[in-house]
């Protein structure tokens, strides 16, 4: 839910006391500054996750059951993916990649990102 709320202010939300937090945070912004070297990468980013793409609408959408499933439990999300056609919800692990790069090309320069840490 959290890349969501990103989508729309450009910023994740923090938790101040949370080590995990800081650390997904920390990774971000090295991520960010090591494609600020590597334009080409930058660009294949964008274009991946661009609005104008199914796959990253779809992307979104599986983003929002994730977050249904936090709010409602496993098992009304797992009804609702069956009737999207989806066989199981996917396991955060097989996302979390995904939803990596996703944050990353939200973040863009890794303004939001850097602030925070400091």
């Amino acid at each position: 839910m959290n890349l969501l709320i990103c989508e729309e202010q450009k910023k994740l939300s923090t938790f101040p006391k949370c080590p995990a937090d800081m650390e997904l945070r920390a990774r971000i912004a090295d991520f960010s500054r090591l494609l600020e070297e590597d334009s080409e990468a930058k660009e294949e980013l964008k274009r991946l996750f661009s609005f104008a793409r199914p796959e990253a609408e779809l992307f979104r959408l599986l983003l929002r059951l994730k977050g249904m499933e936090i709010y409602f439990g496993r098992k009304r999300a797992a009804l609702l993916a069956r009737r999207l056609g989806l066989a199981r919800m996917p396991e955060d692990e097989e996302i979390k990649p995904s939803a990596f790069l996703y944050a990353v090309n939200l973040l863009g320069d890794g303004d939001g990102i850097d602030k925070e840490l400091s």
